[in-house]
């Protein structure tokens, strides 16, 4: 009666039993809020309903990836909070409801898809309702000290490539530099944030200036450990593409956008910056000379 859902029917009942173990392993996370942990109390207990709802259907459907799964939602929450991590699920619950309103709309499983529908529709609503604005409200500070750091330094770097041979003299030259563009930004952020009355100026300027001075210090790492100035150098763009790729993340989860075009637009930026004033530099050394 139901081999034309069947495959779809399985797949979906597979990820009620992982959504449901998800839930439940973050409904006991230390970090995340208690009514954010009421929410996944709850969205897990329907999971399981959705489950077993789904299974005397199509039968036994448990997954064995449901820990690998649970790990990497952990691994999100850890790393990027759990206003991200409720946006991954949020989105993947779209997904279901998607699916489930498709095949509800064939027949023949309308009234017990009818409840995971209605289900799908509550936890997209309450995780909507849980997400931690405040988290969010400055990640513009958080972006903006991270971006302009990268682009000033790594222009720094390539551009002490034709003119320094002693990595510890520039990575010197990249932690002076940094800490007083640091304060320079902390101040104009807290100048400009004085004029918006929907956040506070003293905490926009802590999360520009905090967010600067860590990559001060990670891009400064390389030069500062490391002789070789063309292996510091190539250490601090892994490093800097690497920042870039995790603020990307952000973006492109929060915001609903493309990874690869966000993260592809970022990095020919930087690399770009960075190859123009390696050219100044080596010009300005030769002419200097």
């Amino acid at each position: 009666m139901y081999s034309g859902k069947s495959l779809d029917l399985k797949r979906m009942c597979r990820d009620e039993f992982e959504a449901h173990h998800i839930y439940k392993s973050l409904s006991r996370h230390p970090l995340v809020n208690e009514d954010v942990r009421n929410v996944f109390r709850e969205a897990s207990e329907d999971e399981w309903e959705h489950y077993k709802i789904l299974s005397s259907i199509v039968g036994e459907c448990k997954s064995n990836t449901s820990k690998l799964k649970t790990l990497m939602y952990l691994a999100i929450s850890i790393l990027f909070g759990t206003t991200v991590t409720l946006k991954v699920i949020e989105l993947s619950e779209r997904s279901a409801l998607s699916s489930y309103n498709e095949l509800a709309k064939l027949g023949g499983l309308h009234n017990q898809l009818l409840k995971l529908v209605e289900d799908e529709e509550k936890h997209e609503l309450e995780l909507i309702n849980s997400l931690d604005e405040r988290r969010v409200k400055y990640l513009s500070s958080i972006s903006l000290g991270v971006s302009d750091a990268l682009v000033e330094l790594t222009g720094i770097y390539a551009g002490a490539l034709g003119v320094l041979s002693s990595t510890f003299n520039a990575g010197l030259i990249g932690v002076l530099a940094g800490i007083s563009a640091a304060l320079s930004m902390t101040v104009a952020s807290y100048t400009q944030a004085k004029q918006d009355v929907s956040k506070s100026p003293r905490m926009v300027a802590i999360f520009t200036g905090l967010s600067y001075l860590a990559v001060v210090v990670m891009l400064a790492l390389p030069y500062l450990l490391i002789p070789s100035i063309m292996v510091a150098f190539s250490l601090m763009l892994v490093t800097a593409l690497t920042l870039i790729a995790y603020m990307t993340f952000y973006t492109v989860i929060l915001h609903e956008k493309k990874y690869l075009r966000e993260f592809a637009e970022n990095s020919l930026l930087l690399l770009g910056t960075s190859f123009l004033l390696y050219i100044l530099g080596n010009v300005l050394s030769i002419s200097f000379r």
